[in-house]
């Protein structure tokens, strides 16, 4: 499959870990877990009460959903003493801080060697294409710059780990919800807008007022927003972007408009399924999608992914790497 220069300059990509692994990376979880030994990942099982093996990076995030729900029933039921509870909740929240940098680590050794580029790949998207990635690593960018880093990358030396979105207990706390994918985004989002600003200390500054005005606005137990605009510092300006950026749907910002085709080449849109269902909203003049389909992959794997697309009156074409 080719397209015309035109065609890759109204093409939207959605990138995921199977473009690592087509170009010949060992980016899987098993393999991140099988070469790295540390004692966070071990940890982490335990405090998941032997939750199923890990298999996946999409097992891993929705264990993380699964642990901080039963912090939350426990803090509710009293089940154990609320002091444990919340030591447990803070232990969990070093052992993933670990596995981030462990993780990081081990793309950038796993990564080091530069790709070379997939004909089946270049046909689709080239360096008049947008990417929104995904991934951690560079490795898109054999093809095109013109990317997004949805989850921060190795280059900017911050990744995110967390859940997608779910409906939070009223009275839950932030710090049973702090592994939120969209907290993390928003974080992640508001240091990039600092830039060279936010180096030092009025970056820490800013990343400190930003956690104590989620907790504000997202947890049962902070403080009510009209208290907190007299506490948080940079209220207003940490207000006005936080505000900013769900009015204009927490997406990234692009002219989406101007999409006629999505390429998914390795995602498998469960993992990021609430966030991607915003983004192809947006491509409100989208057509048709290009799904890669891997080597050996089933049809239910396959059709469920088509089936997302299919929902919003998106033709699909399949397409081999």
């Amino acid at each position: 499959m080719i397209f015309s220069d035109r065609d890759r300059s109204r093409t939207l990509a959605i990138i995921g870990n199977g473009f690592d692994l087509v170009h010949g990376y060992k980016t899987l979880y098993g393999d991140f877990a099988d070469a790295v030994s540390d004692s966070a990942l071990d940890r982490f099982k335990e405090l998941c009460l032997g939750e199923p093996s890990i298999k996946t990076w999409w097992d891993f995030e929705n264990n993380i959903r699964i642990l901080t729900e039963r912090f939350q029933r426990e803090a509710f039921s009293e089940t154990i003493p609320y002091e444990e509870n919340r030591a447990l909740v803070e232990e969990v929240r070093r052992v993933i801080d670990r596995i981030r940098v462990l993780l990081a680590e081990y793309l950038a050794r796993a990564t080091e060697t530069p790709a070379a580029k997939l004909d089946s790949i270049a046909g689709v998207v080239g360096s008049e294409t947008t990417a929104i990635n995904f991934n951690y690593t560079a490795t898109a960018e054999a093809y095109t710059k013109k990317i997004i880093y949805i989850h921060g990358s190795l280059l900017e030396g911050d990744i995110i780990l967390g859940y997608d979105f779910r409906e939070e207990p009223c009275l839950a706390e932030y710090n049973d919800m702090r592994w939120s994918k969209e907290f993390e985004r928003t974080r992640l989002e508001l240091e990039r807008r600092l830039g060279k600003r936010g180096a030092g200390r009025r970056g820490e500054e800013f990343a400190a007022s930003l956690e104590e005005y989620q907790a504000a606005k997202n947890s049962g137990s902070g403080l009510e927003m009209d208290a907190a605009r007299g506490v948080i510092k940079h209220f207003r300006r940490i207000d006005s972007f936080v505000r900013s950026r769900e009015r204009k749907g927490s997406i990234p910002r692009l002219r989406y408009r101007k999409f006629q085709r999505l390429a998914v080449i390795g995602h498998g849109i469960e993992a990021d399924r609430v966030l991607l269902e915003k983004i192809v909203a947006a491509c409100v003049n989208v057509r048709e999608v290009v799904i890669f389909r891997y080597d050996g992959e089933g049809d239910d794997e396959f059709f469920r992914k088509a089936e997302f697309f299919r929902a919003h009156g998106i033709e699909v074409t399949e397409a081999a790497y």
